[in-house]
């Protein structure tokens, strides 16, 4: 029989304080925290029924990346600045674009394209751009990622940004490194770099190889410094 985990659910009244229960199922452990409404939610069997908004927040003792096959990948992502020489097949390129083209858009538009820069001279010109490009320089090759401002006017940035974003993961997918080089006040410069038309806007440059270090993780905020329920600043308890 499972090891049953213990779990406390805090259930939020808009007139008063939030109730605490503690439980136990011996179902399969919940992410580390949910939050929704009747119906949107499906628990395990024998968890209580959630009938009001609530979160629910596993024990300490819990980690997300032990209960959510998904959460080690998303865990292990890291930004990386330094890669082999090895040659990058193309081929795993292009399974990782081909993965990235799956993002969302607002109305569907797909308002994205990608360079994919091998040549050494424009990989040069593309790490001095600023003074946090660099890393470019010492990848393989560099994935420009562009967004059309003709095709997405109102929503071409965050469009961008999301594929951008896909791709960044899809590279760590494929066991590809990589960190995103910023690019948004120097976009002129690189459309002329990459032989890109005006209306093409750079969200982001990708240097990409196979990782030549393992970067520890990095300190991150605790999630109750973060997330505000209902309105901004009613923190989490805890």
């Amino acid at each position: 029989m499972p090891t049953p985990c213990e779990y406390t659910m805090y259930e939020f009244v808009r007139s008063g304080p939030p109730t605490t229960r503690t439980y136990l199922t011996s179902g399969p452990p919940l992410p580390t925290c949910l939050l929704g409404r009747e119906g949107y939610l499906n628990l395990p069997p024998g968890c209580f029924r959630l009938e009001r908004e609530v979160f629910i927040q596993a024990a300490a003792s819990l980690r997300v990346a032990a209960e959510l096959p998904c959460a080690q990948f998303l865990l292990s992502r890291r930004s990386v600045r330094r890669f082999k020489p090895d040659p990058v097949p193309l081929d795993l390129v292009l399974r990782a674009l081909d993965l990235a083209r799956h993002a969302p858009s607002a109305h569907n538009r797909q308002p994205w394209e990608f360079v994919v820069v091998r040549d050494r001279g424009r990989i040069e010109e593309l790490s001095r751009i600023h003074e946090w490009s660099s890393p470019v320089a010492r990848a393989p090759l560099a994935i420009v990622v562009l967004a059309d401002t003709r095709q997405a006017p109102d929503s071409y940035m965050q469009d961008g940004a999301i594929v951008a974003t896909y791709l960044w993961l899809a590279l760590h997918c494929v066991g590809l490194a990589t960190v995103w080089i910023y690019t948004l006040n120097k976009a002129e410069e690189i459309r002329r770099i990459i032989g890109a038309p005006d209306h093409l806007f750079p969200v982001a440059i990708f240097p990409v190889g196979f990782p030549a270090v393992e970067p520890k993780p990095r300190p991150r905020k605790e999630l109750k410094e973060l997330v505000s329920l209902d309105a901004y600043g009613a923190r989490l308890p805890g």
